[in-house]
């Protein structure tokens, strides 16, 4: 039995490989040697001394292999099958990527588990940590961070626990039963752990599929094929002490294809339309909700939206709302700055001004929103932060316009 066992988790393992090294027309003969490599250090992997020179996984990663088999199945990954890669889902916008962060997730495992062979790191904890590392999502994620941010003060990589502790399927005493810390998982996730670069870094595993996997499930593929693929950067890492380095031709395709991807949702009605309503849809209910909010999946979410917000959500799934203003800057004025904290708005200052603006205008409330937001076109080490500042709207007003443009300093 225990040998069937190995045998598939041996096939697993394996399987990882054709699956994610489908490189792009360049760069071959570079990327086959530093597969050649990470093959190598594979097999160093299987050749286990202690069973008398029998081909065999070594206990660490058949130990990986197995966990990752379980928690796969279990609620706190599963619940991620229907949170989609895309923070607008594509059931609102037709046009994003059709991916889930289940689909995601486990990709960022098997990664992380290549990377963990290649780089001489433990593959029980890196791999469990890429495939936990949105388990703290909320619905609709990046927009509901702000208000896990109020609710909870911190954001989705540091919501793991939350998770776990309310999940009925004991993940946290699976990861204990493998000898895994779950504290130290919870510090790789959050990004204070040395192999956080790998997992909660600019350009890391999570990032490589992220990037990847939204273009290339994008009905119709609008932006073309992506210019690199995930097991690239994997296969270009290095640590130079404790600070994760990636050969430069690999990272400046990814950089590319990042602006690109940023770029065309930052400025896609549809999309923004969406964001920016949902996250009004948020603010509204900010005295009604608490932290289970933070357990429930879009479709959940959005039901309980309908069931609160009934006119907002009909309009926002009928496509309704219209952008009214898209504006970029690079350097905020005094009346912006203050209703910024960090890298977006700050929603308890933008919910108090989108009352004034109701008020002064007589508006219902769910029938426009305002969002700030940095982009995430450019990755830190290519320019200054650009701000871009949305207005959204069911209807065509210019008075509305100008009372926003007041009120912005414009």
């Amino acid at each position: 039995m225990q040998q069937t066992v190995e045998i598939k988790l041996t096939r697993r393992l394996i399987s990882y490989i054709p699956k994610l090294l489908i490189p792009p027309q360049v760069l071959v003969v570079r990327l086959f040697k530093s597969a050649f490599e990470m093959l190598s250090n594979v097999t160093r992997q299987f050749f286990d001394p202690q069973r008398g020179g029998k081909l065999g996984l070594k206990r660490e990663l058949k130990e990986a292999l197995e966990l990752l088999t379980r928690l796969e199945e279990s609620w706190s990954v599963r619940r991620l099958t229907e949170i989609d890669l895309s923070v607008v889902p594509p059931w609102l916008v037709e046009e994003l990527a059709v991916a889930s962060r289940y689909e995601h997730s486990t990709h960022v495992a098997h990664l992380a588990l290549i990377a963990s062979l290649r780089l001489d790191l433990d593959p029980l904890l890196l791999s469990v940590s890429g495939l936990l590392h949105d388990v703290g999502c909320g619905p609709f994620p990046h927009i509901s961070d702000e208000l896990m941010r109020i609710f909870m003060g911190w954001e989705h990589p540091s919501n793991v626990k939350f998770v776990l502790e309310k999940s009925s399927d004991r993940e946290l005493s699976q990861l204990e039963e493998f000898g895994l810390d779950p504290s130290e998982v919870f510090d790789v996730i959050s990004g204070v752990h040395e192999y956080s670069p790998l997992i909660n870094g600019e350009i890391d595993v999570d990032n490589a599929d992220n990037i990847y996997r939204y273009i290339a499930t994008m009905p119709s593929l609008p932006l073309g094929e992506p210019l690199y693929r995930p097991l690239e950067i994997v296969l270009a890492m290095r640590f130079e002490g404790r600070k994760l380095e990636i050969e430069q031709e690999v990272k400046r395709r990814w950089a590319e294809d990042r602006d690109r991807i940023y770029s065309y949702l930052e400025n896609h009605e549809g999309n923004i339309a969406a964001w920016v309503m949902l996250s009004r849809a948020m603010r509204l209910l900010m005295q009604e909700l608490d932290e289970n909010f933070f357990l429930l999946t879009n479709k959940s979410a959005f039901s309980l939206f309908i069931s609160r917000l009934p006119e907002l959500s009909r309009n926002l799934l009928d496509r309704k709302f219209l952008l009214l203003e898209n504006l970029e800057m690079p350097e905020l004025n005094e009346d912006i700055r203050s209703l910024v904290t960090k890298d977006r708005a700050d929603w308890t200052r933008i919910a108090e001004l989108e009352e004034q603006i109701r008020s002064e205008l007589g508006l219902e409330r769910w029938s426009f929103g305002l969002e700030i937001l940095s982009s995430k076109s450019k990755p830190s080490w290519e320019e200054k932060k650009v701000w871009k500042l949305y207005l959204v709207s069911l209807h065509d007003d210019e008075k509305l316009r100008k009372t926003w443009r007041r009120y912005m300093g414009l």
